[in-house]
């Protein structure tokens, strides 16, 4: 298969809106530490991304930007280009929700699920996001 026709099926898998469901660390499944945390990122085929949180319980509380994203067979790049001026105070701490950030994110997509693998403490965790239509 030509490069130009792997980087265009890995396109059409990675573009739609995906939901976190699910981690893994240190081999063990684990569900969301929060059972009303709702996490959703969208990849568009325009270039856009838009990832975006909130919880169930707490009708107050979210988080949501857009980026810029590119990608490769392996790692997702994602530029913040815009933060909601409505988010709540907390989101400000997460650097997912930092103006101009570019983040750099292994990922592979495993029997239709997104993994994407997180550094955490010299470890690594693994998000894992279903597809929602």
């Amino acid at each position: 298969m030509a490069f130009s026709s792997l980087v265009l099926a890995v396109s059409q898998l990675l573009l739609g809106q995906w939901q976190f469901y699910k981690m893994i660390y240190q081999g063990q499944e684990m569900p969301p530490r929060d059972s009303n945390l709702v996490l959703q990122y969208t990849f568009e085929e325009s270039g856009v991304s838009r990832l975006k949180w909130s919880y169930k319980n707490d009708s107050k509380f979210h988080c949501e930007r857009i980026g810029q994203f590119s990608f490769d067979e392996s790692n997702f790049y994602d530029k913040v280009t815009w933060v909601n001026p409505d988010n709540s105070v907390q989101c400000g701490s997460d650097p997912d929700m930092q103006l101009g950030r570019i983040s750099q994110v292994p990922y592979s997509i495993v029997e239709g699920d997104l993994f994407t693998k997180i550094p955490l403490n010299g470890e690594v965790i693994y998000y894992v996001w279903k597809r929602i239509e």
